[in-house]
């Protein structure tokens, strides 16, 4: 066995995954064997050019065999916005670029562990001389410090990154990871470019060529311990009690996504929320999350989960995810919601993180509140159409809406406005813009109302198609909301 200790001595490392595009803004955690078997090598033939390169080989064919364990500290992402110039003389043209990094504590360390490896004296005499002259690992701001380990027992148990057999495999606690590896030289099958130089291509040698990766390059998945799941304190909280029946998730993503796409984002939610829930379970399917009965019928009453994505900083990008229900989640269901932590992005955008908040009944959730002024966010597209003969189409719209109201339990507003858009500060979207239908139905028109009660009424609430997944959502009107909670 052999292990290397890397100390970050700055506290951050910045490196951007093989695959993925700097301006994501995303880092590379845990840092990958391929980018350190590079170092390695652009260590020796730059430093040290003198020394035989046959061991040089036999080092990285011997660290290849295998993808390495880790053991990681907790740690952060963050990511840096910078204007860069772009070598013109208008000073007004920059560009905007994003330097994603990983943040620990100066003083831990992350430690890469290959079992099952055997070096000889002089192997490890050699690579702990080239280790110590690397210094930085992925983008010159990584400063480092790599040593090899001498006495195993400094990690001890502390693994807690590790290759994934089974990609179907579930843990709560844990993250999947796709991380870059060298190919073993035993399973490399490119004849027109050896192994270690294969190993060895640069940039430009990859473009020049027209190839995607670089031909000693593959993928593996790792499980990583996610430290903002392991010591939320969300997982104390949440165990001891039972009466939830509302989840606010925030959103943490580079690209947040559109209000626009509200319809799309709580699909993916849902679907994210069940699957957990599915593997978590021997009945494979709640009513609560999934609106399906045990017999596989359609849930009737509006009983199960309503997923509104919410634009809390009126930027036209949803911000926050709220999840209500009308019945009390059990705790099986409670820890599927907690273990929903991220959902994917169509065309290449970074994925969304989702943190939970808050949780607990109406009064524990900062954003239901009271109020008789309610406004749409979202469009709310009716069940029924208006056919010649119903009378005036204002009247019907307001009749179908009084309709859907009645369906949720709501009481019969007092009075009707009729809107044409959205408005967020700035940000206008008009109904059409919005996603209104889910997959295979049809696409119909929706509309946006401000309706005032008699009386004060809790929200946000949504009716209409689409109810449960944040089509005709109503947020309550701030100004006129009432002064203390009950």
């Amino acid at each position: 066995m052999i292990a290397f200790k890397i100390t970050l001595l700055s506290g951050r490392y910045h490196s951007t995954p093989w695959g993925r595009n700097v301006n994501e803004g995303i880092p590379e955690f845990p840092p990958s064997p391929y980018r350190i078997v590079r170092a390695i090598i652009d260590s020796w033939l730059r430093k040290r050019p003198s020394w035989d390169i046959d061991i040089l080989q036999t080092i990285i064919e011997k660290l290849s065999e295998n993808p390495p364990l880790f053991s990681t500290p907790r740690f952060t992402e963050g990511v840096i916005l910078s204007y860069m110039s772009q070598n013109s003389k208008e000073i007004t043209k920059k560009q905007l670029i994003y330097d994603g990094f990983i943040s620990i504590n100066p003083e831990d360390q992350i430690y890469v562990i290959w079992k099952n490896v055997e070096f000889t004296e002089i192997e490890v005499q050699k690579l702990e001389e080239i280790l110590s002259l690397i210094n930085y690992l992925g983008r010159s701001d990584s400063w480092v410090k790599i040593e090899t380990l001498k006495d195993f027992k400094e990690f001890g148990d502390k693994i807690n990154v590790e290759p994934l057999q089974d990609l179907n495999y579930f843990d709560g606690n844990k993250e999947k990871v796709k991380v870059a590896i060298p190919i073993a030289k035993k399973n490399y099958k490119y004849e027109k470019t050896e192994w270690f130089d294969a190993l060895m291509l640069k940039t430009s040698d990859i473009i020049y060529k027209g190839i995607s990766s670089p031909y000693a390059l593959e993928f593996t998945y790792y499980l990583i311990e996610n430290p903002e799941i392991k010591e939320d304190k969300s997982k104390k909280s949440l165990a001891g009690r039972l009466k939830v029946k509302n989840f606010l998730y925030s959103i943490d993503s580079k690209v947040p996504p559109m209000a626009t796409d509200s319809l799309i984002i709580a699909e993916r939610i849902h679907k994210k929320i069940n699957g957990i829930y599915g593997k978590m379970s021997n009945n494979g399917r709640s009513v609560n999350l999934s609106g399906i009965n045990p017999d596989g019928s359609i849930s009737k009453g509006h009983r199960h989960i309503f997923i509104l994505p919410l634009d809390l900083n009126n930027n036209g990008r949803i911000s926050h995810i709220l999840i209500r229900n009308k019945e009390y989640f059990t705790q099986k269901e409670l820890l599927a919601l907690d273990r929903t932590r991220s959902i994917w992005q169509s065309n290449g955008r970074p994925d969304i993180k989702l943190i939970p908040e808050e949780w607990g009944e109406d009064n524990e959730i900062s954003v239901i509140q009271k109020s008789k002024r309610f406004k749409s966010i979202t469009p709310v597209v009716l069940t029924r159409h208006y056919r010649k003969g119903r009378g005036d189409y204002y009247q019907w719209l307001c009749n179908e809406l009084n309709h859907e109201f009645a369906n949720h339990g709501l009481p019969k507003p007092v009075s009707f406005k009729l809107l044409n858009k959205s408005s967020k500060n700035g940000h206008s979207y008009y109904w059409l813009d919005f996603r209104r239908n889910r997959k295979n139905d049809p696409v119909n028109l929706g509309y946006g109302f401000e309706v005032v009660f008699e009386d004060y009424v809790p929200g946000p609430f949504s009716v209409g198609y689409g109810a449960h997944f944040g089509l005709g959502t109503f947020m309550p009107v701030k100004e006129v909301m009432e002064g203390d909670r009950e």
